[in-house]
């Protein structure tokens, strides 16, 4: 029915539940990519307030502290045998 962001998937279900006529007997299964689970959507309100329920929040940056940046190198002991 639709893949990509939650906000998109949430409001494709709920476009494809408002152009039935009945309601469907079950609700439409909505598994995440990444993990395979199942995700529940609260399909309230309109398309707007579903859209701004599910919209990903910006990241936040941290703020960068004094002194060096981490470069992902992490020191370790090293045995040289002669």
């Amino acid at each position: 029915m639709a893949a990509g962001a939650l906000c998109e998937v949430a409001v494709a279900v709920l476009r494809a539940q408002q152009a039935q006529q009945a309601q469907p007997k079950w609700p439409p299964l909505v598994f995440d990519a990444a993990s395979g689970q199942s995700v529940g959507l609260g399909l309230r309100g309109g398309e707007d307030a579903i859209a701004a329920r599910y919209a990903e929040a910006a990241p936040t940056q941290a703020p960068s502290g004094p002194g060096r940046a981490k470069l992902g190198v992490v020191a370790r002991e090293v045995t040289l045998l002669l």
